[in-house]
């Protein structure tokens, strides 16, 4: 096995997530079950700290008085008021855009999971041709034109530039809507479980960016510390960010997508069924359920203040924060390992750089296309012919399934295995043509590398 083989071996090894088996269920009972002992192991340090908090906790009691509300800052609101959202502002973008809606040729491009590495976020961009190679991270230029990229999830964990790819994507995105193009940003299993207060895959460099950027902020916002006590030292700042109803809720998450179709293609994170689609009716449905559920504060009013008297109500406060997100959280974005969720099945993805080896994959991913393309045009003249996903790294973007499942997690990021970055480039051929698919790798230079080379053997020709 070569050292590359062996690193995605490993790779996909240590993503199978193995403490989650039972996490977010298709029953709320069950998850909330699975979630109370999870989130009492995560804060078992707060109690082996008890002296420290205890401090932080008579401390707030004892300047309460001196701190109420007379500055206009809210004790249960959010928990940072001055904080600006502008620089992570995600336009909003529609669920469906039908072939009837794109210019024939219009480019559309997708890559891949991310996982906080920026060099392989700008390497990613450059290949797609949507940002300029000679503007930088932090002022990033879209190139790109009319183009559409969508961005398939995973953007958080397991590196220490989260914040700064996020800015990247969102301000490019911005740009993008004002020349005519756009980038769409979906959600991933890593995005869910940020949202729940699940940081086991978050890399300390990571949550050392939330503290600079977030953190440290709203010490001086508030001029105190208290509001972290309800958050009881599972990475406030970072918790504060993405949790539903926080701090980047409005701005971002409500515009990222569960799945969208763009043209002929429908791209999600991990894989979409026909029993999806059937729960929801729609991916409109599916979208907008994820949204309502993101931008409302599922854990009702903050303590920002402080205002505990004792450890045990900090611990039970953060608990049930947790429990509140996870019960509430749609089907569409939960899951677990062997969960048939959208940002969490494997039925088309794995194994790497082989056709899958679930037997029925090839009938459940017909059976989901032609219920999408049904819902969307019932007199069938729209037909959505292929899915894009990424979850499951591979060693080379590639097509399974009859070329109807495209997978495009490279593992570029070095939390990952730092694969090579390549976009998958779809050409819109209109409604009397044929899209053309090919693939840009940062290593092939300007010359694309046509589809055909990337259909597993499964594909006859």
């Amino acid at each position: 096995m070569s050292s590359s083989s062996a690193l995605l071996t490993s790779s996909l090894k240590t993503s199978n997530f193995d403490i989650l088996k039972s996490f977010q269920t298709t029953s709320t009972a069950q998850r909330s079950i699975f979630l109370a002992p999870r989130i009492s192991k995560e804060f078992k340090k707060i109690r082996t700290t008890t002296t420290s908090l205890r401090f932080q906790v008579n401390d707030a009691n004892q300047n309460s008085a001196a701190n109420n509300n007379d500055d206009g800052k809210s004790s249960t609101g959010s928990v940072y008021p001055s904080f600006h959202a502008a620089a992570y502002s995600l336009p909003p973008f529609p669920s469906t855009i039908p072939t009837s809606k794109l210019k024939k040729n219009q480019r559309i491009v997708t890559f891949g999971d991310v996982h906080g590495d920026i060099n392989a976020l700008v390497n990613f961009l450059v290949t797609a041709k949507i940002m300029d190679p000679k503007s930088t991270s932090s002022h990033p230029i879209w190139n790109g034109g009319d183009t559409i990229c969508v961005q398939c999830g995973d953007i958080l964990d397991r590196g220490d530039d989260e914040l700064a790819c996020l800015r990247l994507l969102t301000s490019l995105s911005r740009q993008a809507e004002d020349q005519g193009g756009a980038l769409v940003m979906c959600y991933g299993n890593h995005e869910a479980l940020n949202a729940v207060g699940l940081f086991q895959y978050a890399n300390p460099g990571g949550n050392e960016e939330f503290e600079k950027f977030l953190g440290k902020n709203m010490d001086q916002d508030w001029n105190s510390e208290r509001w972290r006590l309800q958050f009881a030292g599972n990475q406030p700042a970072r918790w504060a960010a993405f949790e539903p109803g926080g701090l980047l809720a409005q701005q971002m998450l409500a515009n990222m997508k569960v799945a969208v179709v763009v043209g002929k293609t429908v791209f999600v994170h991990a894989g979409l069924t026909k029993e999806h689609l059937q729960e929801y009716e729609s991916i409109e449905a599916m979208n907008m359920e994820a949204m309502k559920w993101i931008t409302r504060s599922q854990h009702g009013p903050n303590n920002n203040l402080g205002e505990y008297a004792k450890i045990e109500q900090v611990v039970e406060a953060a608990e049930s924060r947790a429990r509140a997100h996870s019960s509430t959280m749609p089907n569409c974005l939960g899951g677990g390992i062997g969960s048939p969720s959208p940002v969490w099945m494997r039925d088309y993805s794995q194994p790497h750089d082989a056709p899958p080896s679930n037997p029925l994959a090839q009938k459940m991913i017909n059976e989901a296309l032609e219920y999408l393309s049904s819902s969307i045009d019932p007199e069938g003249n729209f037909k959505v012919e292929r899915m894009v996903m990424g979850h499951t790294p591979q060693m080379h973007i590639n097509a399974a399934l009859q070329g109807k499942a495209w997978r495009v997690d490279v593992g570029a990021s070095r939390g990952v295995m730092s694969g090579i970055p390549e976009v998958l480039e779809i050409i819109h051929g209109g409604e009397d043509e044929e899209d053309v698919i090919s693939i840009l790798s940062m290593n092939s230079g300007d010359k694309p590398i046509a589809a055909k080379e990337r259909y597993l053997m499964e594909m006859p020709f």
